[in-house]
C-alpha cells in the first residue's frame, strides 16, 4: 500500500507543479492565454487536494511518521498558503476572462510558487524526521 500511496502523492505533486508552471505561462502571455485558466485552476485545486489526501494517508500509513511531526505541520501550513494564493490567482484570472484587463498581482504568483517550492523541499529532505 505504501508504494501506491507514495506514487499517487508524488504524481499529484507533479501535476500541481505543472499547473503552477501553466499559471506562470498565463501571466507572461497575458490576455492571449487567459482562457487556459479554465483548465489550470481546477487542475491546481484537484492536485492540491490529492497531495493533501495522499500525504495525510501516508502519514497514517507509515509507522515512523505522525501527523504532528514538525516537517508534516510545516507542509500543511505551506499547503494552506499555496491554496490561499492559488485561489486569489484563480479569482483574478476569472475577472480577466470577464473583461477586466488588469492581471493578478505578481506577488501572488511568487508567494504561491515559493510555497510549493518550499513544500517540495520539505517533502524531499523531511527536516527533523
Amino acid at each position: 500500500m505504501y508504494e501506491t500511496l507514495l506514487f499517487l502523492h508524488v504524481l499529484s505533486a507533479f501535476v500541481l507543479v505543472a499547473a503552477i508552471g501553466l499559471c506562470w505561462a498565463i501571466y507572461v502571455g497575458g490576455g492571449s492565454l487567459v482562457r487556459l485558466g479554465a483548465v489550470v485552476f481546477p487542475v491546481w485545486g484537484a492536485a492540491s487536494i490529492a497531495v493533501l489526501v495522499f500525504g495525510v494517508w501516508l502519514a497514517f500509513d507509515v509507522s515512523g511518521y505522525e501527523l504532528w511531526d514538525g516537517w508534516i505541520l510545516a507542509a500543511l501550513a505551506l499547503w494552506a498558503v499555496s491554496g490561499a494564493f492559488g485561489s486569489q490567482l484563480s479569482q483574478g484570472y476569472k475577472k480577466m476572462t470577464e473583461g477586466m484587463t488588469e492581471r493578478p498581482a505578481l506577488s501572488a504568483h511568487v508567494v504561491a510558487t515559493a510555497a510549493v517550492l518550499l513544500l517540495l523541499i520539505d517533502m524531499v529532505w523531511k527536516p527533523g524526521a
